[in-house]
This record gives C-alpha cells, sequence and structure tokens, in this order.
C-alpha cells in the first residue's frame, strides 16, 4: 500500500511497478477472481483502522484505488 499512496505522485511510474507485480503474481499461480476478496478484505481493514474518521467519501475514493490498482495489475 506505501508503494501505491506513494506512487500517486508518479503515475507512470506506478503503473510500471504494478504491470510488474501483476506478472509476478501470476507466476505465483494468483488467479483474477483473488483480487476481488481480498480488495474488500483490505478496504474493511482500512475501514476498522480509520475509526469515526471513515466516511462513504473515503470508502468510494478506496474501492475506485483499488479497482484501478487490479485492472493494471490484471492487463497484460
Amino acid at each position: 500500500m506505501d508503494v501505491i499512496i506513494h506512487g500517486l505522485a508518479d503515475p507512470d511510474q506506478l503503473i510500471h511497478i504494478l504491470k510488474e507485480s501483476g506478472e509476478r503474481h501470476v507466476g505465483y499461480g494468483v488467479k483474477d477472481e483473488y483480487y476481488q476478496p481480498v480488495g474488500s478484505m483490505l478496504v474493511q481493514a482500512i475501514r476498522e483502522t480509520s475509526g469515526t474518521s471513515w466516511n462513504n467519501e473515503m470508502s468510494d475514493a478506496w474501492n475506485r484505488l483499488l479497482t484501478n490498482v487490479v485492472k493494471i495489475m490484471t492487463s497484460q
């Protein structure tokens, strides 16, 4: 997550990193259908650690970010 958050400052480099990560995940045997449940659990964990500051806007932003990360990682 640190790479993703800090990588937002340099989208071209972030896309490159995510594509490489996606290729490695294929080699680990990760299937596309695994990403959605893992992403949901990640958003849930972020929500739980955010406490009372969590809101619908944050939920939407995290879900959009992770959807785009998955799209990049699974594009071959």
